[in-house]
């Protein structure tokens, strides 16, 4: 929470509002506030964090569908 999210070019576009790991698509997920100029789903981003940075993507809604479950078993 309170990381910032930049473009390619590194301007700060917006923040991190939460973060979650998603036990269905076994990846964590991230939500947060940009700039209405970079909210196209697949807009490539950037997360900031206090340790390195992190590529990321804007998603369309819904994100997760049933079918997006990845059976690991």
């Amino acid at each position: 929470k309170g990381d910032t999210i930049l473009t390619d070019n590194n301007h700060s576009i917006g923040v991190i509002t939460s973060v979650c790991f998603s036990p269905c698509l076994y990846e964590h997920l991230a939500l947060g506030y940009v700039l209405s100029n970079y909210t196209d789903p697949g807009t490539k981003i950037i997360i900031s964090t206090k340790k390195k940075k992190l590529n990321g993507k804007v998603s369309k809604l819904p994100f997760y569908k049933n079918t997006t479950f990845k059976n690991h078993f």
